[in-house]
């Protein structure tokens, strides 16, 4: 089937991601287990098709359940197609000794 713009309804509708966008990832950035209300970060970051370019789609910080935090990671990288990428040396701002 040949998809055309001006047909509506011909094609299924695509995310602006998938079209805009090459690979997409979900970067996680857990908290130190041993700092006590320390935030966990995620990024939604994705490579421009044309120019290249990474593209931040969105950021979010939390102080949740690992449980919880799993859960919305999950449903980020569900949403935009994307994989999860998990920083693991988990500093916490602290040089290494």
């Amino acid at each position: 089937m040949v998809c055309s713009p001006r047909l509506a309804g011909a094609c299924p509708r695509r995310r602006r991601t998938e079209r805009a966008y090459g690979r997409t990832v979900v970067a996680v950035d857990p908290a130190h287990p041993k700092d006590r209300g320390s935030e966990q970060g995620l990024a939604v970051v994705a490579l421009g098709r044309i120019r290249r370019e990474l593209h931040v789609l969105g950021s979010e910080a939390h102080r949740r359940s690992i449980g919880d935090f799993l859960g919305r990671t999950l449903d980020l990288a569900l949403q935009y197609g994307a994989s999860i990428v998990v920083e693991r040396n988990s500093a916490a701002g602290r040089g290494r000794s």
